[in-house]
């Protein structure tokens, strides 16, 4: 059983690092010429809550709470939905032409945190 939680603790580290990742190439490589754009706002919102639910797991988790538990797996399942719409609207939609160069990598981020 103990492995099993060590195995779980590495894997919400990974996705922390993922999303941290994802996150800052988003602000900083594409959403950085255009502070106005309420997206901006909300994926720096987004940053810390993202940590503060990921401590709700592991608190979650060394408490065997089945609420929190609930809760960390609402926001992930949430988080996911999150996740295949900046996806999506990387390569369809009016904002496409600004992740031309950088939407592999976005891509690549975005996949390994869903």
């Amino acid at each position: 059983m103990y492995r099993a939680y060590q195995i779980y603790l590495v894997l919400i580290k990974i996705d922390l690092f993922f999303f941290v990742g994802f996150s800052i190439q988003f602000i900083f490589l594409t959403l950085a010429r255009r502070t106005s754009d309420p997206e901006y706002w909300v994926t720096i919102f987004f940053l810390p809550v993202t940590v503060l639910i990921l401590m709700v797991a592991v608190y979650a988790v060394r408490h065997e709470s089945r609420r929190w538990m609930t809760l960390f797996l609402t926001t992930m399942l949430a988080g996911v939905g999150y996740f295949i719409f900046k996806i999506v609207r990387m390569y369809v939609g009016p904002k496409a032409d600004a992740f031309q160069g950088i939407n592999k990598f976005l891509t690549l981020f975005g996949k390994w945190c869903v």
